[in-house]
């Protein structure tokens, strides 16, 4: 597939989780939400 970059997440489940309770701005919240379920494999991918 092109455009396919294979990356891994250095942060823990639970500190992304810590994150995701911590964080007040939208943008944020959401930069860490995508992170969050990739790490936990609730998605593949995100666009």
């Amino acid at each position: 597939m092109p455009g396919v970059t294979k990356i891994e997440i250095a942060e823990t489940e639970e500190t992304l989780k810590a994150l995701l309770l911590k964080v007040e701005k939208a943008e944020q919240k959401e930069k860490v939400q995508a992170l969050y379920w990739l790490k936990t494999k609730t998605v593949d991918s995100v666009s």
